[in-house]
């Protein structure tokens, strides 16, 4: 079958895996799924020129999630003052945009 080309916005749930450095030197792995918008080459290309910060273009990518919860196993809700907690943890921010750029690139996530 051939490549169809579709016109408009793409978005995709994509896995987000997340390494989260615990005692020891090792790293405990959980997940979530990310609900992405897959930018154009042109809106890549502005985001790229702006330097926005990292929470800035993950709020660009990032349109909502599932799976993601507190410590009394509570969904987290999807908005700005969530995205930036999630973006400050270098972990977490490493994950999503790791998630982001297979996605855009077409990497399939192993199980």
């Amino acid at each position: 079958m051939g490549f169809i080309v579709k016109r408009g916005e793409k978005k995709v749930k994509w896995p987000v895996r997340v390494q989260e450095p615990v005692d020891g030197g090792k790293t405990e792995e959980s997940e979530f799924i990310g609900h992405f918008v897959l930018l154009d080459q042109k809106e890549y290309d502005k985001a790229m020129k702006d330097k926005l910060s990292d929470p800035e273009f993950i709020k660009k990518f990032l349109k909502g999630w599932e799976g993601l919860t507190d410590e009394e196993n509570t969904a987290i809700p999807f908005n700005d003052e969530n995205i930036e907690l999630l973006a400050s943890l270098p972990y977490c921010r490493r994950a999503l945009l790791t998630a982001y750029h297979e996605a855009t690139s077409g990497i399939a996530v192993k199980n």
